[in-house]
């Protein structure tokens, strides 16, 4: 009888002898050493599908650079960009449900002002009945730190799994500085990059399309008063062929 062979290092099946894939969650394999580690393609920008300025443009599924919602958050015009307020706690998500794409390089440029928020890209946006679902990206400025998560809504729960946690990195700009943020898809390999470097590298089945944008949220109010960021331009690409 052939011995089993040695575990995936995603989904924990075992690998047949001398094959360089996981059957069951597909994800690239290779030896380094006494170890078995993952194999990711990369993945490189093509062509733009969609370009916002937002010194010019509101945020997508906003009609208007100046908004404002019933939980109090509102959007104006900033320094080179939108400017958005939160005076409580609240996440959000903006999105143009008209693009629907299954490979996708997400990429923002974005400034936050105060601690307590987290910020990102988000790709693979699908609305089923009341819910939704979406990879997320979000870096927190404050701790330097970013996060990979899969984000989950219905009428009557919502939650998130993380994929990667939150890691710090020096790559990742503080409070006041402009961060370019970017999520790119491409089957299931998932990649997340921070002022041009590659922080996160993930494999992933759960979602296959969806529409991009970008998202905010505010969780702690261990700061004292409204928090703000703006966002600069966010871009769409397909991904190279």
């Amino acid at each position: 009888m052939m011995s089993a062979g040695p575990a995936c290092p995603i989904c924990s099946a075992r690998l047949r002898h001398g094959v360089g894939f996981c059957d069951i969650c597909l994800v690239g394999v290779r030896v380094e050493g006494q170890r078995i580690v993952p194999v990711f393609p990369e993945i490189r920008p093509g062509e733009v599908l969609m370009s916002l300025d937002f010194s010019k443009d509101p945020l997508p599924s906003v009609s208007e650079k100046i908004w404002k919602n019933d939980s109090g958050v509102t959007t104006a015009p900033g320094n080179h960009g939108v400017t958005a307020t939160m005076a409580k706690n609240y996440s959000s998500t903006f999105y143009d449900s008209t693009l629907r794409v299954r490979d996708a390089c997400v990429r923002l440029w974005v400034t936050t002002h105060e601690p307590d928020i987290h910020v990102g890209v988000v790709a693979r946006v699908e609305s089923i009945g009341a819910g939704r679902t979406q990879y997320q990206l979000e870096v927190e400025p404050e701790q330097r730190a970013v996060r990979l998560s899969k984000f989950f809504a219905s009428a009557k729960t919502v939650g998130h799994a993380v994929l990667f946690p939150w890691t710090q990195y020096d790559a990742i700009g503080a409070i006041n500085y402009v961060n370019d943020i970017e999520l790119r898809v491409q089957g299931p390999t998932i990649q997340g990059w921070v002022n041009g470097v590659k922080v996160i590298a993930a494999h992933d089945l759960s979602f296959c399309i969806g529409s991009a944008g970008l998202r905010f949220a505010r969780d702690s109010e261990s700061y004292a008063g409204p928090v703000r960021l703006t966002y600069h331009r966010l871009e769409i690409r397909q991904v190279m062929a």
